[in-house]
């Protein structure tokens, strides 16, 4: 009796605390590995994730360009001007879609002109596709800031 009773001491202290880490008695019976939710899933090609700088360098040829940008008086006369835009393309019957006060898509033959008020200043890109690339909108204007390998750089001298 006694040796039972040492046996179901042990077995309990051996198997309680994966019981208790367990959600369930079902995940507790699995065979599975445990998998922990912070765990970053393997890349499938066995390559390492890339950082943020090689990603946008990766993708940066696939960005809008900027064809020009134009400053205003204030940020409420950018908007002005952004909804003349607007007001005009309805005259030509140029498909648009206003994504906020500040931005505006027209969508031309093979062509999508993308308007974009930041603050008193006016950036006009083109792209040729219909959807934007990820993480432009967050570095359109901090593109100098990301440093890609074997890019050439051109200055201009002033």
């Amino acid at each position: 009796m006694k040796s039972l009773l040492t046996v179901w001491i042990v077995s309990v202290v051996l198997f309680l605390p994966n019981l208790v880490h367990s959600q369930s008695l079902r995940e507790f019976f699995s065979n599975r590995a445990e998998l922990n939710r912070d765990d970053l899933p393997e890349a499938e090609d066995g390559s390492e994730e890339l950082s943020f700088d090689e990603l946008i360098c990766r993708d940066k040829e696939f960005f809008p360009k900027k064809i020009y940008s134009k400053k205003y008086k204030s940020f409420v006369d950018c908007k002005y001007n952004l909804d003349r835009i607007q007001e005009a393309s309805y005259v030509d019957l140029t498909f648009r879609i206003r994504w906020d006060n500040d931005r505006l898509d027209l969508y031309r033959p093979k062509l999508r002109e993308i308007f974009i008020c930041d603050q008193e200043e006016m950036s006009v890109y083109e792209h040729n596709s219909k959807k934007d690339p990820d993480w432009w909108m967050i570095v359109r204007n901090s593109m100098e800031f990301v440093e890609c390998e074997n890019e050439i750089l051109v200055e201009s001298i002033d």
